[in-house]
């Protein structure tokens, strides 16, 4: 018994110097078996051949059998053995595609078999070695986790063969070794593309009014720069410069003429991270005609951060469709066809109309911040508003188009508190005032309350009603 537990010390500090240690250094696999033999306790309770008869066919093997990966991605493969009986060693070897799949590493953390006499893994081979000492496991466990890597450019699968054996009291077991096999994805390369667009800066531009084409550029990728030619119509030419708010570029153009239909762009960034639809610069152009303007690209460049040029670019030609310019709105009122830019009103219920209503505009009539009401181009003084100085502002637009007129109103009626004519109320009103500059109760515009108002007010006396 004492020879025994000496054999056993050497064997776990590795010094076993005996026949059985010249033989696993010249045969691995039983090398495992022989220096764990010296352990067998000889009085087993269940005759072996009696045990194998109800046991399950032994099995070395890989899980999962089959597993899906993208390129790229670790993935991770656990050797387990069922060993059928009982077993206290295990050797392994998978093999597999260099090409296709890398060794990660191995992970022992978690065996049933504590005892590590080979782990090595890489250039196409993993070697497992592993042992139990004072025991044996006889259920389904782990024996290690090895972690690849796939590196396929190619999907496809990739066969892990297994081959290695199961000991027990120094005989090998022989059980299957079940291989595994690695499905391969690759995903789809996303290729960089990259386009040019024109916006104009109006919805709806007026002809022989200045507005700007804004160009984009569009990729789906980060972009360092890049150049296009716009060719304008001669209906539509340069005019002005070009306007770079709001760019993330540093745009330049060469153009010749304050009249080209040519208009080159450069642009560069030192910003590492424009992607998507960027604003390259805006071009001035005035329109001479109206209706549909075409608009084509040339030239058309982008290149990446990397200063690699992006291909395909897109720049396809575009329209844009200029309206015609919409009269200005004219107002008058009873025997004036057009007021002045500043009235001097007094009828507190003055009408007032647009001389040149176009029926098939839409018209917005404000006087003192309030909309008005207008019917066939006349409206009125609102009945809230009092005296006082107020803008009059008249808007109308037309197929995408407007234009506006404004005047000031200087509202100055006896009937000061525009209730029912003029009366005492009134009077005492301006009386209060007296000797004071106030826009609402001096009545002849001089800027100061005085005699005259009073007789204003005197000189109205049951009239001016409301």
């Amino acid at each position: 018994m004492s020879k025994i537990k000496s054999a056993k010390n050497k064997i776990v500090t590795g010094v076993v110097e005996s026949k059985s240690a010249d033989f696993f250094r010249r045969n691995r696999k039983l090398s495992i078996s022989l220096g764990l033999v010296l352990i067998v306790v000889a009085s087993a309770i269940i005759p072996i051949a009696i045990y194998r008869s109800f046991a399950a066919a032994p099995q070395l093997y890989l899980s999962p059998a089959s597993t899906t990966v993208q390129t790229g991605s670790n993935f991770t493969v656990t050797l387990r053995l069922d060993p059928g009986t009982s077993a206290d060693a295990v050797t392994a070897t998978i093999t597999y595609d260099q090409t296709k799949v890398q060794f990660v590493s191995i992970d022992s953390s978690a065996s049933a078999f504590p005892i590590q006499l080979s782990s090595t893994g890489g250039n196409g081979t993993v070697s497992i070695d592993r042992g139990i000492l004072g025991s044996t496991i006889s259920a389904d466990s782990e024996v290690a986790k090895i972690t690849f890597t796939a590196i396929s450019s190619t999907a496809g699968a990739v066969n892990l063969q297994l081959a290695g054996n199961a000991t027990l009291n120094g005989a090998f077991t022989n059980p299957a070794a079940v291989s595994a096999t690695v499905n391969i994805t690759v995903p789809n390369q996303v290729q960089n593309t990259a386009s040019y667009t024109i916006e104009p800066s109006t919805a709806t531009p007026v002809v022989g009014t200045q507005f700007g084409l804004k160009v984009y550029v569009t990729s789906n990728t980060n972009i360092q720069g890049g150049e296009v030619i716009v060719n304008l119509p001669a209906t539509m030419p340069y005019q002005g410069t070009l306007d770079t708010t709001g760019s993330a570029f540093n745009p330049a153009t060469t153009v010749t003429g304050t009249t080209a239909t040519s208009v080159h762009i450069v642009f560069v960034t030192q910003a590492t991270s424009l992607t998507g639809k960027q604003l390259v610069a805006t071009i001035p152009v005035i329109a001479s005609t109206t209706g549909v303007q075409n608009i084509t690209f040339s030239g058309a460049r982008v290149a990446d951060t990397n200063s690699v040029d992006i291909t395909p670019v897109t720049a396809n030609a575009t329209s844009v469709t200029v309206g015609a310019a919409i009269a200005k709105p004219i107002v008058g009122m009873p025997g004036k066809a057009q007021l002045a830019a500043s009235e001097n009103i007094t009828n507190l219920v003055q009408p007032f109309s647009i001389t040149n209503f176009d029926a098939t505009g839409t018209y917005t009539v404000t006087m003192g911040g309030q909309t008005l009401t207008q019917s066939g181009g006349s409206f009125a003084i609102p009945a809230s508003l009092h005296n006082g100085d107020y803008t009059l502002q008249v808007a109308v637009t037309k197929n995408g188009t407007g234009d506006s007129s404004s005047y000031t109103i200087r509202l100055r009626s006896p009937n000061v508190n525009r209730t029912g004519c003029v009366e005492l109320l009134d009077l005492l009103a301006v009386n209060k005032a007296y000797g004071t500059a106030s826009t609402t109760l001096d009545l002849n515009f001089d800027g100061t309350v005085s005699l005259i108002d009073l007789l204003t007010v005197t000189g109205n006396w049951g009239g001016a009603c409301v």
